[in-house]
């Protein structure tokens, strides 16, 4: 047609035919957790251009939003795909698409492994530790190597027994039955038990003085497992302790006090630890003696009395005090220069050792009383008889006595009466037991003296002889204590004057003679 003509012509155009197409498959199970082989495919069973080409679309979780679309492929395949939710569009040549059903990737909850000690190690028992497989498909496979497994006998759980000499830091692999890659549990160190150790300090198992309970015993542990038990016994046969021999515990504290002399064995136990129980030997130091002696005081008005005290026993290093100084002790064990009285003067000693084990004893000191002597005379009888006495009465000081009369040397025990004394004065020397000295001084009388001087008078009377004597006495004091006997010495002759008168011629002699 020539330019500018305009040709008008009819044409009929058919409508294409919705595009119609599936996602298969509706739901994939993936074997293992985190997997990426899942495939979803698109079917079209009609409609559009005929040619056609594909997207896949992401969903989130809820399957409600598209969170991104993949580009566009000519394969209605896609692969590689991991847990998730999934819709294909399709489209055609004539860039007409339209999106399929929604498809649903699933994988299975990642397997996990936990692994728990439910027994510590002991010393008598093995430690316990239990693995626990989750996720994935049940049963489950452990392994030490990731190489060689074995099966987990309680399906999903398996026991292990550690035992003395297998310390170590356990981790296991653990599979499920897909075989998916091996999950790693966590470690569980397994420690040896710690030898359990007695320390024993006796250094305060001691007995100071004879007959106390005074002594400690301090017991400490380290290792085992903790929780220490202490316990003492009287008695050990070298393998086991009977409960009848123990004494303290079992007790938390290690301390063992009050403990009097004699065997001890301490034990510990820390849970089912034991160790051997350690002996201890309390001694006890010989009993405190003593010996003794007291001195009373010799003489009156003295302060010479005394008193010893000889410690025996014990630990040695004595000392002494004596009251009214009780604070001051010394090693010097005699007390002298005490004084005493008649009814006596207490005094208390203490003595005691280096440990201060000590006797407390009381003492009286007496004093006498004072020593005193009186003498008693009788003169001699006649003059020249030489038979005066003196008898001795002592009071006070210490028996026996002494005495001598004139000499203050050779005093004779007991002796109180003198005999067959001259006349003349005496000093008589008396001593106690103690050397205490008493001095009294008396007077023997002179015996009477009876001797006379006989005067013959010779006369007569009317050529009678008359013939007499006169007497003359040296001591005329004694007149009227004399009688006298004419030739006799009867006392029935005597007579009281001196008179003889008519005497006969011859030798006569005239007897005198004291009345006293």
């Amino acid at each position: 047609p020539a330019p500018g003509c305009i040709i008008t012509d009819t044409e009929v155009l058919d409508a294409p035919g919705p595009i119609i197409a599936n996602a298969i498959p509706l739901v994939t199970d993936l074997n293992c957790y985190d997997d990426t082989n899942g495939t979803v495919t698109a079917i079209v069973t009609s409609g559009g251009s005929g040619s056609y080409e594909y997207r896949l679309n992401y969903y989130d979780d809820t399957g409600t939003g598209i969170e991104f679309t993949s580009g566009q492929q000519s394969s209605d395949i896609f692969t590689g795909l991991g847990e998730g939710v999934y819709s294909i569009t399709v489209v055609d040549g004539w860039n007409c698409d339209v999106e399929t059903n929604q498809v649903r990737i699933n994988e299975p909850t990642e397997v996990t492994s936990i692994l728990r000690q439910t027994a510590a190690m002991t010393c008598t028992s093995d430690a316990e530790l239990v693995l626990t497989a989750n996720g994935g498909t049940a049963p489950y496979q452990y392994s030490i190597d990731n190489v060689t497994f074995s099966p987990m006998s309680g399906g999903d759980t398996h026991t292990f027994f550690i035992a003395e000499g297998d310390e170590d830091t356990y981790q296991y692999y653990v599979i499920d039955a897909q075989g998916c890659e091996a999950n790693i549990s966590n470690s569980v160190g397994i420690e040896a038990v710690p030898e359990l150790v007695l320390h024993v300090d006796n250094s305060a198992a001691v007995i100071n003085c004879a007959g106390e309970n005074t002594a400690v015993i301090y017991a400490d542990a380290e290792g085992g497992l903790g929780n220490y038990r202490y316990e003492l016994y009287t008695a050990y046969n070298g393998t086991t302790l009977d409960i009848g021999d123990r004494v303290a515990g079992p007790q938390i504290s290690g301390i063992f006090p009050d403990l009097a002399a004699g065997m001890y064995y301490v034990n510990v136990t820390s849970g089912d630890c034991t160790a051997p129980p350690q002996e201890v030997v309390i001694a006890e130091p010989t009993p405190l003696t003593y010996t003794d002696s007291v001195t009373n005081v010799t003489c009156a008005g003295e302060n010479d009395g005394s008193i010893t005290v000889t410690l025996q026993g014990g630990s040695g290093g004595y000392q002494y005090a004596i009251s009214p100084n009780l604070d001051k002790f010394d090693t010097e064990n005699v007390f002298d220069g005490l004084s005493g009285s008649s009814t006596g003067i207490v005094y208390t000693v203490i003595g005691q050792d280096q440990n201060g084990c000590f006797v407390e004893l009381q003492y009286t000191i007496f004093e006498p009383g004072p020593l005193l002597a009186t003498a008693d005379t009788t003169p001699e009888t006649c003059e020249g008889d030489a038979n005066g006495t003196i008898s001795i009465e002592i009071t006070g000081g210490t028996a026996p006595f002494r005495t001598s009369l004139n000499n203050s040397d050779n005093l004779v025990e007991n002796r109180l009466i003198y005999t067959d004394l001259a006349p003349g004065p005496y000093v008589i020397y008396v001593r106690d037991a103690n050397d205490c000295e008493y001095v009294v001084s008396d007077v023997v009388a002179e015996g009477i003296n009876l001797n006379a001087e006989v005067i013959p008078v010779y006369g007569c009377n009317d050529n009678i002889p008359e013939n007499y004597v006169n007497i003359v006495l040296e001591d005329e004091t004694i007149v009227d204590n004399v009688v006298y006997a004419l030739d006799s010495t009867d006392p029935n002759d005597m007579q009281l004057n001196p008179y003889f008168r008519g005497m006969a011629p011859g030798q006569h002699y005239v007897a005198v003679a004291s009345t006293t």
